[in-house]
């Protein structure tokens, strides 16, 4: 009677006979010792956890099970009632934002339309966590708030050399 072992349906073993070996059953000794070895394994040419991005080309806007995901560019404008998005590509602002699930994750990046950074927002597992910082057009820091998991927990505002604390206190 003769034994196979199935493994999830991948490739099948079978006993071997040490008595009559095959020329070439040494590379097939080193083949399923490979073929073990890396079984369950990662593929290490793929990277790990996509990383923040700076351009606006490396963006592709995908979209799976109907959520955003990976690499995405999204314009909008400032209104009254806040954010406004659009598909026009010479608004006045535009975001950086790497999905998963359609949970922002790693640093989402805001530039003004001539392509100097706005706002800079650590994400962890959809939530903010970290220090957002917001710049105006000539780079100078306007305010930073610290989050940790979701929650601000410090704001700190500038101002004409002056740092401010939540409560509007001057500190330098």
């Amino acid at each position: 009677m003769r034994t196979f072992v199935h493994f999830a349906g991948l490739f099948t073993l079978r006993p071997l006979r040490l008595k009559l070996l095959p020329q070439n059953s040494v590379f097939t000794i080193i083949g399923l010792f490979f073929a073990l070895n890396s079984f369950g394994q990662t593929d290490t040419n793929l990277p790990a956890k996509p990383t923040g991005f700076t351009k606006r080309s490396q963006a592709a806007n995908k979209m799976l099970n109907g959520l955003k995901q990976g690499r995405w560019v999204e314009y909008y404008m400032l209104k009254r009632e806040g954010e406004v998005e659009t598909k026009d590509t010479g608004a006045a602002f535009y975001k950086l934002t790497t999905y998963e699930s359609g949970r922002p994750v790693d640093t989402l990046r805001e530039y003004y339309k001539g392509g100097k950074l706005y706002l800079t927002i650590p994400y962890t597992l959809g939530k903010r966590n970290g220090t957002e910082v917001c710049y105006d057009e000539k780079g100078n820091t306007k305010y930073e708030v610290t989050y940790k998991y979701g929650e601000a927990v410090k704001t700190r505002r500038y101002d004409n050399s002056k740092i401010y604390d939540e409560n509007g206190k001057v500190i330098k």
